[in-house]
């Protein structure tokens, strides 16, 4: 069964245009490096899972996972819905 999400588009320093992965889809998705095909504002697309180590907190280094979205699709700030 599909799990939808929506998110805002945002620009990541290191790769790009993405959107963010809340903890909760991660098992829907593949590993960071991975690829998966998802429907992206009803079209389906091949999307690659990237991440990065963080302490936004300041409370321990811990791991954020984005779905880099292909160009054209959205404009950072847009809403999209992603199909997982």
């Amino acid at each position: 069964m599909a799990s939808t999400i929506q998110r805002k588009a945002l620009v990541h320093e290191t790769f790009g245009l993405c959107v963010l992965l809340p903890k909760t889809h991660w098992r829907r998705a593949p590993e960071p490096g991975g690829r998966a095909k998802v429907v992206l504002n009803g079209t389906e697309v091949e999307l690659t899972v990237r991440s990065e180590e963080c302490d936004c907190r300041g409370t321990g280094v811990h791991e954020h996972r984005f779905l880099a979205l292909p160009g054209g699709v959205a404009r950072p700030g847009d809403m999209v819905t992603v199909e997982l």
